[in-house]
This record gives C-alpha cells, sequence and structure tokens, in this order.
C-alpha cells in the first residue's frame, strides 16, 4: 500500500518510506441542498442534493531519520503541496492491489507538533470531480458493418456511471453510437480511412477531428437536436452499445474509467 502525490510517495508501508504514519483519512463528497423557491408551496417542500467539492484530508506523522531533519521535512512537504501547481493526481494503492487516483489541488499545509524528531501535518486535497478512478482506463472496440446493426460490449465496474471517450477510425460514413434509450451520438460526417475522430463526453465536452492529412480541428455536423456527446455515460455494469452507419466498416474504440465515490 501506498500513497502519492504528483509522483512522489508521502506514505508506505512496505519499508519504502519508514517515517511517516497515518494517523487519520478522511474521504468525504459535499453536498448541497437546493430548494425550489419558484411558486407552488406545495412543491418547495422537495428538495435535490448536488455534490460539491470532495475534500480528502490526510494527517501524517512525518519523523526525522538519518537522511532527514524536521526543517526539511517540512520544505519539501511544503514545496511539493503548493497550490501554483494546480490540480495534480492523488494515488493510492489498496491493500487488494488496485491503485485508485483522485484529480485534486492541495490547500495549505496545517503543521502541528512540530519537534525535533517528528512533525504532525494536515493536508487538505480538494477535488472538483467528487470521484476516485482506478489507475487504467478500460476499452472496447467494435467494427461498423455499414448498414447493419452492430454492438460494443463495456463492464462498468465502479460505482456511478462512466463518462465515455469515444475513438472512431475510418472509414465510416454517418456513424451512430447509443445506448438504450438513454442517449445517441449520430454524425453527418465521411469519416475517411486515414482520419481519425476523437470524442470526450466529460465537461469541457470536446469532439476534434484528425484528417489523413492536414491539421486537427473542431468536429461539427452532429445529425439531429437528440444527438449529443455530452450525454454520453456508461451505467454501472455490463452492457452494449449500439452502432450502426450509411456506410463503412470503420471501427469504433470506447474508452472509459472505474469511477468511486470513496476509496472504501
Amino acid at each position: 500500500m501506498y500513497i502519492k502525490f504528483d509522483t512522489e510517495t508521502i506514505w508506505a508501508n512496505d519499508g519504502s518510506f519508514k517515517y511517516a504514519f497515518i494517523e487519520s483519512e478522511v474521504d468525504l463528497n459535499g453536498r448541497a441542498v437546493y430548494v425550489e423557491e419558484l411558486g407552488d408551496l406545495q412543491r418547495n417542500i422537495y428538495r435535490e442534493s448536488k455534490s460539491q467539492n470532495k475534500q480528502y484530508t490526510l494527517t501524517l506523522r512525518l519523523g526525522a531519520g538519518p537522511r532527514w531533519a524536521v526543517p526539511d521535512i517540512v520544505s519539501w512537504w511544503e514545496a511539493l503541496h503548493t497550490r501554483r501547481g494546480g490540480e495534480r493526481v492523488v494515488e493510492r494503492k489498496m491493500e487488494s492491489g488496485k491503485v485508485l487516483q483522485l484529480i485534486a489541488v492541495p490547500e495549505t499545509p496545517q503543521w502541528s507538533d512540530v519537534g525535533e524528531s517528528f512533525a504532525t501535518v494536515t493536508q487538505v486535497y480538494t477535488a472538483a470531480l467528487p470521484l476516485w478512478r482506478e489507475s487504467v482506463e478500460e476499452s472496447a472496440s467494435a467494427a461498423y458493418t455499414a448498414a447493419v446493426p452492430t454492438t460494443l460490449s463495456f463492464d462498468n465496474k465502479g460505482d456511478v456511471p462512466s463518462w465515455v471517450r469515444l475513438h472512431y477510425a475510418g472509414p465510416v460514413t454517418d456513424p451512430w453510437v447509443g445506448y438504450s434509450t438513454e442517449w445517441e451520438i449520430e454524425w453527418d460526417l465521411d469519416i475517411l480511412a486515414a482520419d481519425v475522430l476523437d470524442v470526450n463526453a466529460m465537461t469541457h465536452a470536446t469532439a476534434v477531428m484528425t484528417p489523413g492529412i492536414g491539421a486537427a480541428y473542431n468536429a461539427y455536423g452532429l445529425m439531429s437536436s437528440s444527438s449529443s456527446f455530452r450525454l454520453a455515460q456508461l451505467p454501472v455494469g455490463a452492457g452494449t452499445l449500439d452502432m450502426v452507419a450509411s456506410a463503412g466498416n470503420g471501427v469504433l474504440t470506447c474508452y472509459w474509467y472505474h469511477y468511486y465515490e470513496a476509496f472504501r
């Protein structure tokens, strides 16, 4: 087991980082409650909750050792956890061997019990996306068979729906993909053999066409008002995406992460 921040180990229990001890670990998703205020008083009793930023708080007792003095530990920690670095990855390897990641900004470290041999730090990491994800991105592929419907199988092993990232490799004309009645994406595009179209459904959602010759550009040309790649998520569990096109046998690859509300 270990915890890393921005690829640097800040705690481990395998002997590779001997002078850090976890005193506490708190992993919370904030919730905001919204009360409807329009018109009907009876409707105002219904409340809606929404996730806010996640705060993962780690309190460590950091000990001096042969290569460390307490002032050196404090300087190293504060240089690593400066907010100027913006969002970075907190990575935690679990007892099961699973590696989870949280994309977060470090808050200002809070120090206590700073002495000659030990210093205690409470470190808060704030994540705009309040979810942990597995470190490995999953993928599955299937080829279009022109106007003959086909499917692409997926298995989302997380505990919340996962945004998709789609990679279309031509040739395929007017490709359509959808999940049940939840969402659909249909392009009014002729993706040639050397072209690729990359779509990322996570906010801020993007679609970029890279032609065989020439520079990449933002892709436009959704077939209908019901098409929206901003809604494309995989539900929890195993399932299939439906696929069909006007012509072509290009390959669609779907990428996703397993997301979790908490690391335990």
